[in-house]
């Protein structure tokens, strides 16, 4: 009795154990933040800083043209809209437009066997998408589904027009 009663005497009198540690939650965020940056310098390599002599060129040629520089379905860039690539410079509606009609081409021209599941569940390849013009917006937001008349615009999404109408 009295060896444990001189062991629990030295052990109230020995160094205090520290202080848990509970971080705050800027120090979580950071530490997500840090985990954040890690995962993307794994999944994305570093954008080289110039490109090869020849798409170089090819760049230098496509800024020179003028006048309509591609046509893909129904829209078309032209030179000014190409310029608009430039850095520092805003993207217009007319890029984005061509960027989302090649977008939904490549997804119909794969539909049915673009989307695979890996082993591990990750699914891979091309997805199912459908890619509405920027105008799709401005014309719901002001004048709603049925007086800006946007059935046609739905016909192949049906999906879209119960989610709109729910929404009303």
């Amino acid at each position: 009795m009295k060896r444990a009663i001189a062991n629990a005497h030295k052990t109230f009198n020995g160094p205090k154990p520290p202080k848990p540690f509970h971080p705050s939650y800027d120090q979580l965020q950071i530490a997500r933040r840090e985990k954040d940056k890690n995962i993307e310098r794994l999944l994305r390599p570093p954008l080289p800083e110039t490109l090869p002599q020849k798409d170089d060129e090819d760049v230098d040629a496509i800024l020179s043209k003028s006048g309509v520089i591609a046509k893909f379905a129904r829209e078309q860039v032209s030179d000014v809209d190409i310029r608009r690539l430039m850095p520092g410079e805003w993207l217009n509606d007319e890029l984005i437009n061509f960027y989302g009609a090649m977008i939904l081409a490549r997804s119909e021209a794969c539909r049915g066997d673009s989307v695979q599941v890996n082993c591990k569940g990750i699914t891979t390849g091309l997805l199912n998408v459908y890619y509405f013009s920027t105008f799709f917006w401005t014309k719901l937001s002001k004048e709603g589904y049925e007086q800006g008349r946007l059935a046609k615009w739905t016909k192949k999404v049906g999906l879209l027009k119960e989610l709109i109408c729910a929404s009303n």
